[in-house]
């Protein structure tokens, strides 16, 4: 359930933000600040072994900058750490790789 916020206060905050933001409105603004209540889609767990950025390099014998082209590539699928900029590589997607 949404908290009640004075429409005076989402009007002023619509208005400030509109050079920024020119679609905005009142009721697009509220669905922003009320977006993160509802339920986000996770990512499931890889199963196996989940390797680091360096094993993963180690195991393809790439470098980091090799690595993360192939990342963005999408040749390579990874997985953030919840809450965090950590990268984390399924080793049965490096096996996968090594395979093809």
């Amino acid at each position: 359930m949404r908290p009640s916020i004075p429409s005076e206060i989402v009007s002023g905050a619509t208005a400030l933000l509109h050079p920024y933001f020119p679609g905005l409105d009142n009721e697009r603004l509220l669905r922003a600040l009320f977006a993160s209540e509802q339920p986000q889609k996770e990512n499931p767990a890889p199963a196996g072994k989940i390797l680091t950025v360096r094993q993963a390099c180690k195991m393809l014998q790439v470098s980091k900058p090799t690595f993360y082209s192939m990342v963005h590539a999408g040749k390579i699928k990874t997985c953030n750490l919840t809450g965090s900029r950590v990268v984390r590589v399924a080793e049965a997607e490096i096996l996968r790789l090594m395979q093809s």
